[in-house]
Parts: structure tokens; sequence; C-alpha cells
């Protein structure tokens, strides 16, 4: 029997790699969220740690809220990172999930095709087989 090749194989192999690569373009993008969290929660910890803490002289409390401000817009752009981060995470999660689709989708074809293939194959062995039973009879 013939090996089976489907017309659409390099189609179905370059599916295979667009949603490898969309797979690691979704794992990198989660990457950057998870880290970006961590960068975020140690900024709102720090931020918390000296709002508590001034233990100094009163003559620099001024100095100590200027800090802690800075710190409080420090924690905000992270939530602001964070943000456009996790959007960015979820549209590359939404592209892997179609390629995978799509690639899913080719081989269900392909699979259609293989047990059609399968089937006419099987019927030209019956065939052959049939045409050499006759022949042998005849002889």
């Amino acid at each position: 029997m013939p090996k089976f090749k489907h017309r659409l194989e390099k189609l179905i192999e370059y599916r295979r790699l667009q949603e490898g690569w969309a797979e690691e373009a979704y794992l990198m993008a989660h990457a950057a969220r998870l880290d970006a969290e961590r960068r975020r929660d140690r900024a709102w910890t720090k931020l918390r740690t000296e709002q508590r803490s001034f233990q100094g002289d009163p003559r620099h409390f001024e100095q100590h809220l200027a800090y802690v401000e800075r710190l409080e817009c420090e924690a905000n752009g992270e939530e602001t990172i964070l943000g456009v981060l996790a959007n960015e995470e979820e549209m590359a999660r939404r592209t892997w999930l179609q390629a995978r689709q799509d690639a899913e989708a080719l081989d269900k074809l392909r699979e259609k095709a293989r047990a059609e293939w399968r089937i006419e194959e099987e019927r030209r062995e019956q065939a052959a087989m049939d045409e050499f039973a006759v022949m042998r009879r005849a002889a």
C-alpha cells in the first residue's frame, strides 16, 4: 500500500509552526505579566512599609512625605504597566488559541482525507485480489 500524502501537508506544517510561535509569544507575555506583578507587589510593599516607618527628626518629615509620594507614583506606574501587559497577554492567548484551532481544523481535514484514502486503497486491493482469484480459477 502506498504512503498517504495529503495535498495540504505543507500548509498543515506551517500552521503547526504558527501555533508554536503563538504559544511561545503567549508564554513570554505571561512571564512578563508575572514579573510585572512581582514588581508591583514589591513597590506596594515598600510604600506601605515607608508610610508606617517614619521615626526620624520632624524636620525631615517633608522629605519623608516626598519619598513616600515618589514610591506611590512608582507603584501606580507598575499598576499601569501591569494593565498593559495583562492586555498583551490576553491578546497573545487569543492569537495562540486561534492558531491552535486553525491547525486542528486542518488536521481534521487531513484525517478525513486519510480515512477516505484508506477506504479507496482497500477497494483497490480487494479488486486486485478478486481479479487474481478469477484469473486463477480460469487457469
